[in-house]
């Protein structure tokens, strides 16, 4: 999937030619109902029609890793565990719907990377390391156009945002990094563990937990991990 058919697909291009309906996204949330303060709302659309949308955005973001046994299904998952971070936050409805976009197109970036540097099973050179460290600006570029995507172009942009300010593309620091970048930043790590890499094998749950309990407070959020931690702890207990 190029980068300009997965804009056109989160821009909510219709069935026939032609340009986006006005309002990308927004104008395919909103359909058939008002947008109140500019941002859709739960009344806009039933429960079962939003969840088919994400579903649908879901989908499509998991297309930008086609291919790829390494990262498959990463961007579904990544937005999984963000929802279940906003459950435990108490989220309102608009911000989770914001949260599950950004979630799910986080990594679109990497549609003009080079599949040898997201492959490759070795140390990265510097310039290798510039080319990913770009992908959270190519990502939020494709959200940036339209006002109401506002806030989701800002949680990819920042996404790999440090909580001790180290990490990039701003250096940005504690709640100075938006809300939406650092639980996916929090979800992300622990689905990068947990999973097969080029470079490295997966490690086992409980040791990618204790590593993020070591990384609070300098990597990641040290309350947000504490939310993680409680809802994955949960799950454990349940199976």
């Amino acid at each position: 999937m190029t980068r300009a058919t997965l804009a056109g697909a989160a821009a909510g291009i219709g069935d026939g030619p032609g340009p986006p309906e006005p309002g990308g996204v927004p104008a395919l949330l909103t359909r058939g109902g008002e947008r109140r303060g500019g941002v859709p709302q739960r009344g806009d659309l039933d429960r079962e029609s939003e969840q088919l949308l994400l579903h649908v955005v879901r989908a499509v973001a998991d297309a930008t890793h086609a291919g790829d046994p390494y990262m498959s299904g990463h961007s579904s998952r990544v937005a999984a565990h963000c929802e279940q971070i906003a459950d435990s936050l108490g989220l309102g409805e608009r911000d989770r719907l914001l949260l599950a976009l950004a979630a799910a197109f986080h990594d679109v970036g990497y549609l003009s990377t080079p599949t040898y540097i997201l492959r490759k099973p070795s140390v990265l050179a510097e310039d290798e390391m510039e080319e990913v460290r770009v992908h959270p600006v190519r990502g939020a570029a494709l959200f940036a156009g339209d006002p109401i995507l506002a806030e989701v172009a800002r949680a990819i942009r920042h996404h790999h945002e440090r909580f001790d300010g180290s990490g990039y593309p701003d250096g940005l620091r504690a709640e100075a990094i938006p809300l939406f970048s650092r639980i996916i930043l929090v979800a992300e790590t622990y689905d990068a563990m947990t999973h097969h890499r080029p470079y490295r094998r997966a490690l086992p749950p409980e040791e990618a937990l204790r590593r993020m309990q070591e990384s609070a407070g300098s990597q990641l959020d040290p309350e947000l991990v504490k939310h993680f931690l409680a809802i994955v702890g949960a799950e454990a207990v349940g199976r």
